[in-house]
């Protein structure tokens, strides 16, 4: 039987890594508030009592200036991260998530969005901030490696890992944090794309977006914003339906929410020979809220795999 690891966006964020769009708006806050300093411009730096607070921006700015160049240029008066950032500021205290693809299908969706009236603009703007979120996925994470090394609980996920043995990995992320971690030698399958800092709007590989579009009259116009058609227009093809055929799989789940928004993609995994799905989870309330969406999915099987709880 082959163990097979797939890992959502939960597995960085477990790991420290600042990976959430939340966690992104944050940033670009701090962002623009220090870049557009001229006082910090002109020092070439950030003070002594500044530079422990945001010494991950002051590493940005100044060490890599092509990039934090590059950062505002595509991030200023870019529509689509006004319209984040407004949805950000609106937080309430204690809130800490909002869904940024239920945004961009509101505004897709709806013919009287302000921000879709210029198609050409909405389209030209999110490939921008596409951009922008993979130089901070990849920088921010090289910051957080270098200043940790090694991540401090990183023992705690380590006996985990060890028990898993993964020879497979579906990797719903953009990040390879598994593979810098733990194993190098096990092939990833980097089904949403691969975050690179050496590419550029128009090369950026990772696929960002929504299912589908409910609305059939704007379907046409604004089907890249779909990731269907971003699979197919960076040719990202899944390597787990050839990897997979033919094989008794273990399948482990580590921090991935199971959510509607990857359902297409799920319910084909379950679709192969899967003996059993262990449910890595932090508790049983979250085991028992994600062994449902499990068996919503499993709909194509006459022998539905055990789904085992395992503690994280």
């Amino acid at each position: 039987m082959e163990n097979v690891l797939l890992i959502g966006n939960g597995f960085d964020r477990a790991h420290g890594y600042p990976t959430s769009y939340l966690e992104f708006a944050e940033y670009v806050e701090t962002f623009f508030s220090l870049y557009n300093n001229p006082t910090i411009r002109q020092m070439n730096g950030l003070n002594n009592i500044a530079k422990p607070k945001y010494d991950n921006m002051d590493w940005f700015i100044f060490s890599f200036q092509e990039y934090s160049a590059e950062f505002c240029e595509l991030l200023s008066d870019n529509m689509w991260m006004g319209l984040f950032d407004k949805k950000y500021q609106s937080l309430k205290v204690g809130e800490n998530w909002f869904d940024l693809e239920r945004i961009i299908k509101e505004e897709v969706d709806n013919p009287e969005s302000s921000i879709m009236m210029d198609h050409d603009k909405a389209i030209g703007h999110f490939r921008a901030f596409k951009r922008a979120f993979e130089i901070f996925l990849v920088l921010f994470i090289e910051f957080t490696r270098e200043r940790q090394r090694r991540i401090p609980c990183s023992n705690h996920f380590s006996k985990h890992f060890d028990e898993i043995r993964p020879d497979f990995v579906i990797n719903y992320n953009y990040t390879d944090t598994f593979n810098k971690l733990y194993d190098n030698s096990v092939y990833t399958d980097y089904i949403h794309g691969r975050a690179e800092l050496a590419s550029d709007v128009e090369k950026c590989n990772i696929v960002f977006g929504i299912n589908g579009i409910s609305n059939d009259a704007r379907k046409k116009d604004y089907i890249e914003f779909t990731k269907s058609f971003q699979c197919d227009e960076k040719h990202i093809i899944p390597e787990y339906r050839n990897w997979m055929l033919n094989k008794t799989i273990n399948l482990h789940i580590y921090g991935h929410s199971l959510d509607v928004t990857d359902k297409d993609s799920l319910i084909e995994i379950l679709s192969y020979d899967i003996k059993n799905v262990c449910l890595w989870s932090f508790d049983e309330k979250d085991f028992e809220r994600r062994k449902t969406a499990i068996e919503n999915y499993i709909t194509r099987k006459r022998s539905k795999p055990t789904i085992e709880y395992k503690q994280i």
